[in-house]
């Protein structure tokens, strides 16, 4: 990964219309927020060579909240409930979350209201996605006694 970040000629590249659809499907650039906030609980934990008041610093890029889309279960349904039966937002919000160019640019188009309705519902049901494991995270830290000595 980082000789991308190192060559501008291959990040240019990675960026070419040909390119991104490939590395967009084939890679999961989101990552994983889940896993990773508790891998981060388990290392703030654990506090490896440091003393025990001295206190941790940690930086979580959190890529939820931005597309594709795919909040839990429990917040689609209580977000965008229209999504499970109507098949119109279906096909718009696989479209959407497939058309990576779509997601630097403006909107083309005005949307109508059942397409509004169906980002705005999967956007805060990612929030809420989010924020749970971000509650759940802050929680093992508190349990643990290290939220305290944690920035």
């Amino acid at each position: 990964q980082d000789v991308f970040a190192r060559s501008d000629s291959l990040l240019n590249l990675s960026f070419s219309p040909m390119m991104v659809p490939l590395w967009q499907t084939a890679l999961s650039f989101k990552g994983n927020t889940g896993k990773s906030l508790n891998d981060a609980a388990c290392l703030l934990i654990e506090r490896k060579d440091v003393t025990e008041d001295q206190p941790v610093f940690s930086f979580i890029n959190l890529m939820g909240v931005h597309m594709p889309y795919h909040p839990s279960q429990k917040n689609l349904e209580r977000f965008a409930p229209h999504l499970l039966h109507n098949k119109k937002a279906q096909h718009y919000l696989r479209h959407f979350n497939s058309d990576v160019f779509g997601w630097y640019a403006p909107l083309s188009r005005t949307q109508d209201e059942l397409d509004k309705a169906t980002l705005d519902g999967m956007y805060n049901a990612e929030v809420a996605t989010q924020d749970e494991l971000v509650g759940a995270f802050l929680k093992k830290l508190r349990e643990s006694g290290r939220l305290d000595n944690t920035l």
